[in-house]
């Protein structure tokens, strides 16, 4: 990742903000997805370490075992079966399992539709709701509409755990719209928390540049 980004700092000299996107873009935003899918399956692993003799945490481990090992027709089948017929938090964790393999699959398309479903059930406690939007967010970053997604993330960038990726997602959204002053500000805005990792500081400070900021006195991680 260090490596990477040298290169954007070398690119900078040369490129157009616009082109170090299309080019980094997914780089940058892969350590994200990383983190928020880790979070998925920490749930997913907690719910069947606690029913591990119910009968929907077996299925769910099943499913999670044949994704592992190549067997994704199979997988699919039993997670819709317990996205459908599954009982407490099972189906829920089911549908988000189901989503990541949409995306892994290639059916971004898919995925979306998944995760907007979710965000928008109100039925789902707020805290996966939550994840469902920043996943929203996330996949489908080059082809819902950026305003739409602002809008969304917005009330997570006010009281929500998920406020620094929120928030980092927002700029990419607004860079995306074609408004970097927004952009911009927003990512000054999460260098003064002094509560964000270090890693994330390092990329919110190289988005920073590449949206065409200048060098900050930022707060230590």
């Amino acid at each position: 990742m260090a490596d990477i980004f040298r290169e954007i700092d070398e690119d900078l000299r040369r490129e157009s903000a616009e082109r170090i996107w299309r080019k980094y873009g997914t780089v940058i935003i892969a350590a994200i997805v990383v983190v928020m899918l880790a979070a998925v399956g920490w749930v997913g692993w907690r719910e069947w370490r606690e029913s591990r003799l119910g009968e929907n945490g077996v299925v769910l481990a099943q499913a999670l075992d044949a994704s592992d090992s190549g067997q994704t027709e199979r997988a699919t089948a039993m997670l819709e079966t317990l996205a459908a017929e599954g009982s407490g938090a099972y189906p829920l964790l089911a549908r988000f399992n189901l989503a990541a393999a949409s995306v892994e699959s290639g059916d971004t398309a898919g995925a979306l539709d998944i995760y907007r479903s979710i965000a928008d059930d109100s039925n789902t406690p707020a805290p996966y709701r939550d994840l469902a939007v920043v996943l929203l967010a996330l996949h489908g970053l080059q082809t819902v509409d950026p305003n739409e997604m602002i809008g969304r993330l917005e009330p997570l960038r006010q009281n929500s755990p998920l406020r620094p990726t929120a928030t980092e997602l927002t700029a990419l959204l607004q860079h995306r719209a074609g408004d970097d002053v927004k952009a911009r500000e927003t990512l000054a805005s999460l260098l003064e928390d002094p509560a964000i990792p270090p890693a994330m500081r390092d990329r919110v400070t190289r988005l920073h540049r590449i949206f065409g900021g200048q060098p900050m006195n930022t707060v230590a991680g």
